[in-house]
């Protein structure tokens, strides 16, 4: 039983019935970035108004790059197999300097699950489109995904994971409104925990967060938060302005029932988004911004990521989530020091600046160095973790959304950082530095800050003691 994890054209040869992909390059003019952002999109969606909007909007910051399919030629992996082609033959900028975006389900684009050589969990993922490993029916050799893992990923990769116009209008409109409402230097954080074994971690998060001159607040259940549970929907949608989070991170498991008694915890216990269906119907103006809040929700959340999840699907149709980065797979917290590392890891990038798609991959490449580092590292399991969290993490949404806007959208420090996190010398030392700056900051406080050993400690408590509590229930 598995346990949270706090812490991821040219036209191609149409051969064997595979669907083709042309690339359609925008008209607006270059600006002066040698960075690309690619959007693969169904031709039957690339009408949309909306999807015109943000290109056109993306059109403004990058060199643009369209290609286009038909969702109904070929396979979901023929598909796959096209695109990978495309890509491989567009123009490059430098291995950071790419965004990709893909439209579509799996169903239009196949995410697997593919098989990883030494890994026994099959693993649903985009991660494939990141570099060019070779791809052998649905299985990855471990001479390929290794290296690539521990490498520098060719782009940043990013899905809508709708084939129904109305959710892919719903998520443009949404990224268009983030990047009309992002602060310019610092911004609010609203945080979610599911329990007490999440709400600590969660409050070492909001800490460094109001470091870094956020506004953040926890909601949930423990001594840390600073509401309840009860409030936390209201908190992300009912206020206006700049009150509205442009973060969002929840912590905790799926749906588990509430000390046995039925009811739901887990995160259906502070996330209580109406359904998609009940959302409102497009607005007149297609390209006129969102009425929700449009924030980045980062998810500490067991296969909250699968394929279907329908709260993913609610999120955007409400457009209260302009982008969602969580796991595919059921992730556990193993390493455990490596994955509490990483709670606090990707949020702070976000803070900083960077773009989603740079800060998840940079997270990616710190866990699964940290983690081959760790003293449990030798484990079986241990290993077979740290590959299934790491394979697993993916972007639904545009990778070049940004918590806070930045001057430009080339940060140079950005991508030194990614190099250095794919140095395994450099980024052991990364990690000792996160790891000292963390533990200077010892002791409780009014905000309920404590140092990641004691953390560790409180968690690793808490986590065995759901675990005790949901085999008794069986």
């Amino acid at each position: 039983m598995k346990r949270c994890l706090q812490a991821l054209a040219l036209a191609a040869l149409a051969a064997g019935g595979c669907a083709s992909m042309q690339q359609h390059v925008h008209g607006n003019p270059a600006p002066a970035t040698k960075v690309h952002w690619t959007i693969a999109v169904p031709s039957k969606l690339r009408t949309l108004p909306e999807m015109d909007a943000l290109i056109r909007a993306r059109g403004d910051r990058f060199t643009v790059q369209v290609v286009e399919f038909d969702a109904a030629a070929g396979t979901a992996e023929s598909r796959l197999e096209s695109l990978r082609a495309s890509l491989a033959k567009l123009p490059h900028g430098t291995a950071m300097d790419e965004h990709l975006l893909v439209v579509g389900s799996p169903s239009s684009i196949s995410m697997g699950p593919w098989n990883f050589e030494g890994v026994k969990t099959p693993i649903a993922t985009d991660w494939l489109l990141t570099n060019e490993v070779s791809l052998d029916g649905h299985s990855v050799a471990r001479s390929e995904w290794q290296p690539a893992l521990a490498g520098m990923p060719a782009r940043t990769v990013g899905r809508i994971p709708f084939d129904d116009a109305r959710l892919v209008a719903a998520a443009a409109r949404a990224t268009l409104a983030h990047d009309a409402n992002g602060a310019a230097t610092a911004g609010t954080a609203l945080l979610g925990a599911s329990g007490t074994a999440y709400a600590w971690p969660m409050a070492t998060v909001r800490r460094e967060l109001r470091n870094h001159g956020w506004s953040a607040s926890l909601r949930g259940r423990g001594g840390s938060c600073d509401g309840s549970a009860d409030g936390f929907q209201g908190a992300w949608t009912k206020d206006s302005g700049a009150a509205r989070p442009s973060m969002v991170i929840i912590a905790g498991s799926q749906y588990e029932p509430l000390d046995g008694v039925g009811g739901p915890r887990g995160i259906r216990w502070i996330l209580r988004t109406d359904p998609a269906s009940q959302a409102p119907s497009q607005q007149p103006n297609a390209a006129s911004v969102a009425a929700g809040a449009s924030s980045i929700v980062v998810a500490y959340v067991p296969q909250f990521a699968r394929a279907g999840n329908p709260d993913i699907a609610d999120l955007f149709a409400w457009q209260q989530a302009s982008a969602v980065t969580g796991f595919t797979a059921d992730v556990a917290a193993s390493p455990m020091g490596p994955a509490l590392a990483a709670m606090q890891d990707l949020p702070l990038q976000l803070a900083d600046g960077r773009s989603l798609g740079l800060a998840v991959e940079t997270s990616r490449a710190h866990f699964w160095h940290a983690a081959e580092g760790d003293l449990f590292a030798w484990m079986p399991a241990s290993r077979e973790d740290r590959a299934v969290a790491a394979l697993s993490a993916v972007i639904y949404g545009d990778p070049a959304l940004q918590a806070i806007r930045t001057t430009s959208p080339t940060d140079a420090s950005n991508k030194v950082a990614l190099e250095k996190a794919v140095d395994q010398d450099t980024a052991a030392i990364a990690v000792a530095e996160d790891t000292a700056g963390t533990a200077t900051a010892t002791g409780s406080s009014s905000d309920g800050s404590m140092s990641l050993f004691t953390v560790g400690v409180i968690a690793a408590v808490a986590i065995l003691a759901v675990i005790v509590s949901r085999r008794s229930a069986q």
